[in-house]
């Protein structure tokens, strides 16, 4: 069950002489600005060209960022939305792009009745799953283009209304490591795999943390 994508966009588009260059509009430190200003004008090329310079450098082990994103989905599921809008500003602090922060927060937000917040967060959510669509369809060739694991789970829950459980990291024959989950599909009663793009890990990774094609 792959989702052809909308555009088949190339992800090698953003390639190192785009989002190094400091005149890009898709240089790390300029998206940030409009994240930081919450500008609504940024653009789904603008996100994943983030997410792709992110995940070249992360300055910050995605596997805890992963864990700070479950805790804040335990909190939105325990009604704790103060506590939940803490924990995802602290994530969007070192990963502004993150698509469990922006969701959950979304919804926090809502809940205290901030809606101002809650409409920011919520046309962030739906352009990065428009900016996920153009660029990947979830297949070993064209996995998506997250952050860490909580990601692709909360993508597939929002966007599929499925229910996936991690199936563990995939190292590919060609050295990239992917995320895989496992999906059921009730309208075809057939469970497929799904995979994300998790090479950024292997720093963090040891042998034995993942199976090898």
């Amino acid at each position: 069950m792959y989702v052809d994508s909308i555009y088949n966009q190339d992800i090698s588009f953003f390639h190192d002489s785009i989002i190094k260059d400091s005149n890009s509009i898709y240089f790390p430190t300029s998206i940030e600005a409009l994240f930081n200003n919450k500008d609504t004008s940024i653009s789904h090329n603008q996100l994943i060209a983030y997410n792709v310079s992110w995940r070249k450098e992360p300055q910050n082990n995605p596997l805890e960022i992963d864990k700070q994103c479950i805790e804040l989905l335990q909190a939105i599921e325990n009604k704790k939305f103060k506590k939940s809008i803490k924990i995802g500003r602290s994530i969007l602090k070192v990963c502004p792009s993150n698509f469990t922060a922006h969701r959950e927060l979304a919804l926090a937000y809502r809940k205290i009745g901030d809606y101002t917040n809650a409409k920011y967060h919520e046309l962030i959510t739906i352009k990065l799953i428009s900016a996920q669509m153009r660029f990947g369809n979830g297949s070993q060739e064209r996995p998506f283009n997250m952050n860490n694991y909580a990601e692709l789970m909360t993508y597939y829950e929002i966007v599929f209304r499925c229910k996936p459980d991690r199936a563990g990291f995939l190292k590919l024959k060609d050295g990239r490591i992917l995320g895989a989950l496992k999906c059921f599909s009730a309208g075809n009663n057939e469970i497929y795999i799904q995979y994300c793009d998790m090479t950024h890990c292997s720093p963090w990774l040891k042998e034995g943390d993942y199976t090898e094609q």
